[in-house]
């Protein structure tokens, strides 16, 4: 699960990732500091840190979750990305993302991701 957050649009902002068994087990918490972001942009940052600890980690079939509606329907190819800096953030989630035999994203509600937004909120004092 991925979640990025920015206090104020754009402002100081984290990224924050949980990695789960398929069991559901937490077994990895990661976050990042962003420096100055907007907060599609530390959604997309959050996706890349996630996509880059699971390959690290060994995954090669992964599930992705996100509450940002956005970025996973951009991801996707549903929406298009105008903003040619998060054009460009999808375009690095992509690449990475072609590492895996499989990667299956979808948006799941808030209140889900909890884990992640806790280590993203967190991240945002930690330097870009």
């Amino acid at each position: 699960m991925f979640d990025g957050a920015a206090r104020g649009n754009p402002g100081p902002a984290g990224a924050g990732v949980a990695l789960y068994s398929e069991h559901g087990t937490l077994l990895y918490r990661f976050r990042q500091g962003l420096g100055y972001q907007t907060n599609n942009a530390a959604e997309y940052h959050a996706l890349i840190l996630g996509l880059n600890q699971a390959l690290d980690k060994g995954y090669r079939n992964i599930n992705v979750q996100g509450d940002s509606q956005l970025v996973v329907k951009q991801f996707l190819g549903e929406y298009n990305i105008n903003n040619p800096n998060l054009r460009s953030l999808c375009q690095q989630a992509s690449e990475i993302a072609s590492n895996f035999r499989s990667v299956n994203v979808q948006h799941i509600p808030r209140e889900w991701n909890t884990e992640a937004d806790a280590q993203a909120n967190r991240a945002i004092n930690l330097r870009g």
